[in-house]
């Protein structure tokens, strides 16, 4: 008989898709393949808005994604 995993478990996993749902947020993890960015470099390596790559960072933190 199957057993149901753990709620927590399914929590972590729904932010772990959620850090990864949106292209922006992907595009920031591409270009910290690489090691540490400033957010500047950030805006630089992908074209977004200085408020716009902080508020994904912050999301990204929020899903465990970076620190």
């Amino acid at each position: 008989m199957p057993v149901a995993a753990p709620v927590v478990d399914l929590t972590l996993k729904a932010k772990l898709c959620q850090g990864l749902a949106d292209p922006s947020r992907l595009g920031i993890l591409e270009a910290l393949r690489g090691g540490p960015l400033s957010v500047t470099e950030l805006v630089l390596a992908t074209g977004l808005s200085q408020p716009n790559v902080s508020n994904h960072l912050a999301c990204l933190h929020g899903c465990g994604l970076v620190i």
